[in-house]
């Protein structure tokens, strides 16, 4: 299944929405090309164990 089938059909259940469905492409699935945008823990602990100046957060 594609990214985006995915995320449909996960989001259609009671509960699951779309960080939770990003979290679970990118954690279980281990797709990293999936970023649940605006989880600001996962983004300063990217920045943290990169030594980013900044952490990366979404335009």
């Amino acid at each position: 299944m594609d990214d985006q089938s995915v995320l449909n059909t996960l989001t259609t259940l009671k509960g699951i929405g779309p960080w939770t469905a990003k979290v679970y492409l990118l954690m279980a699935l281990l797709r990293p090309d999936v970023w649940p945008a605006g989880d600001l823990a996962l983004a300063l602990a990217i920045q943290h164990k990169k030594h980013l100046r900044k952490p990366p957060l979404a335009d």
